[in-house]
């Protein structure tokens, strides 16, 4: 699972995405929602993760789009994949926002999701690598992240720290 160690939360994990749905940690000054409480939206978020060791993915960032959720991942596949998952019942590395990526052991990423009416864009370190239309679309999630609901965050067989964690009210 996720803790926290110092001014970061650092994840392991091998069998089982280890998550942590953001809105009950202690760096937020969240509120933990009720089960029968729909989602807020969350307009933007952004947090600076890395990969301490690992053959997978570092950063998984579930976030609401409308009534559906969806999830970024980052270095997944292997440690290189990058995209959104499920589009249309297809994970990252099988649909239209699949981007192959080295990332860096022990190197801090800036990732930012912003979530609108219509669109999903996702950054890592200012460059947009995701510009998804999803109003047509249906988004899913991995069966693996579906206790990082509404909002949260995991890894996947790897050992990631995360840092900066922002909920933001507007996109930049």
């Amino acid at each position: 699972g996720l803790h926290r160690t110092g001014g970061s939360l650092t994840g392991r994990q091998r069998r089982r995405p280890a998550t942590r749905p953001v809105w009950r940690t202690r760096l937020l000054s969240a509120r933990p929602r009720c089960e029968n409480q729909p989602a807020k939206p969350v307009p933007e978020i952004a947090v600076q993760a890395r990969k301490r060791q690992g053959t997978d993915f570092f950063c998984c960032l579930t976030l609401p789009a409308g009534d559906e959720h969806f999830s970024f991942v980052v270095g997944g596949w292997g440690g290189a994949v990058t995209g959104i998952s499920n589009v249309d019942q297809q994970d990252a590395s099988d649909n239209a926002t699949r981007s192959v990526r080295k990332y860096e052991v022990d190197r801090w990423y800036s990732i930012r999701v912003a979530v609108g009416d219509s669109k999903i864009k996702c950054w890592i370190d200012d460059q947009l690598v995701v510009d998804l239309n999803h109003a047509d679309r249906k988004l899913t999630l991995r069966a693996e992240v579906v206790p990082s609901k509404p909002v949260g965050l995991c890894c996947f067989e790897t050992r990631s720290e995360y840092r900066a964690i922002k909920l933001l009210k507007k996109s930049k």
